[in-house]
């Protein structure tokens, strides 16, 4: 999936460990390019 500045994705992982990792985009989709970027914070279920 694209990732594009100042816009929001939603995507679903199924995460196995805890964690911080980053995203980037896959393919040049021009200007700005190198900031299509994002992280996903991978955190233990809540317990409420």
């Amino acid at each position: 999936m694209d990732c594009l500045p100042n816009r929001y994705n939603v995507m679903w992982f199924d995460a196995t460990k805890e964690g911080v990792y980053d995203i980037f985009c896959t393919e040049y989709c021009g200007t700005g390019h190198s900031q299509m970027g994002a992280k996903v914070i991978v955190m233990q279920p809540s317990t409420i």
